[in-house]
């Protein structure tokens, strides 16, 4: 329920549960005919959560301290140190926060989210709460941001033509000067490499960098022979890597045609759905890797 002051660090949160995450406060709850089936007849509602921790290894002046939240059901309230990082609406995206601003060095830090789950607010169970992963990301003050680079291409004949647009973030005080450089990777070997030449950024902007490369012979990904890439991107400081992100990626041509349908690779396929949300079942809407795998597997296995 709503505790009042439970995003101060003064706050006596003896009474509090501990928990591990992810974590979906619904699924304890009892049940009760008052409320409604789309909520398992479970009241939701208010429920705050609060970590305390210590920083003694990460400096502040070269780091940046980020927490990135996959999922928080729902109008979830962030602090740090009793300051409010922000509101997040949707229980359904993930979103970030810099802490870095108001962490203490050597002191107890903390971090309150206060979530608000009026039912009924969805068509089947969502659950409540830090159903998803919760990940705190420590960064060079020059990085390439958050959610990494975005990966265009096109391919023909095998041949994929690739951009690779990287936002990069000086929140540094002063200029940098770096070089941004991308290599992809097949089966741990790897295939190519591309680095740009000397790029100035102002303090404390951002900037959008693209990069295009060629790669023959790409191994498409299809639904029989998953193959993926991965893509390592860094930003080099005086040529020490100081900064990098690691994207997935699988190369397939998908086309969508009115007469004939759609066709992957080349291939006329049959689309496949389930009605199909994101809770499992009596685990509730934790978000659990072994559980979301073994519903794969299934749906994989009756041809979906």
């Amino acid at each position: 329920g709503d505790q009042p002051g439970a995003n101060l660090p003064n706050f006596d949160d003896s009474d509090f549960t501990n928990i591990n995450l992810p974590h979906d406060y619904s699924i304890d709850q009892d049940f009760s005919p008052y409320f409604e089936a789309e909520s398992a007849y479970k009241p939701g509602g208010v429920g705050n959560y609060r970590k305390s921790f210590v920083i003694d290894d990460i400096n502040l002046e070269e780091k940046q301290v980020f927490i990135y939240f996959d999922g928080v059901y729902q109008n979830s309230t962030t602090y740090i140190n009793g300051e409010k990082l922000g509101f997040n609406p949707y229980g359904y995206n993930p979103f970030a926060y810099d802490l870095s601003p108001y962490l203490k060095k050597d002191e107890e830090n903390l971090l309150a989210i206060r979530c608000d789950h009026q039912v009924p607010s969805s068509r089947w169970y969502s659950g409540s709460g830090i159903y998803r992963s919760v990940d705190i990301l420590v960064k060079n003050r020059l990085n390439l941001g958050i959610y990494g680079p975005k990966i265009d291409y096109e391919i023909a004949d095998k041949l994929g033509k690739i951009n690779v647009k990287s936002e990069v973030c000086n929140n540094y005080k002063d200029p940098k000067t770096f070089k941004l450089k991308h290599s992809l990777y097949f089966k741990n070997k790897l295939i190519k490499d591309i680095t740009n030449e000397e790029i100035t950024i102002d303090a404390n902007s951002k900037e959008d960098i693209d990069l295009n490369f060629q790669v023959e012979n790409i191994s498409l990904w299809d639904l029989d022979k998953p193959n993926l890439y991965q893509l390592r991107s860094e930003i080099l400081l005086e040529d020490e890597s100081i900064d990098e992100y690691v994207t997935d990626i699988g190369f397939r041509v998908l086309e969508k045609n009115p007469q004939t349908g759609i066709s992957l690779n080349g291939k006329n396929i049959k689309i496949k759905g389930v009605c199909l949300h994101h809770d499992n079942g009596a685990l509730g809407a934790c978000d659990y890797r072994s559980a979301l795998e073994y519903k794969v597997d299934i749906l994989k296995d009756m041809g979906a």
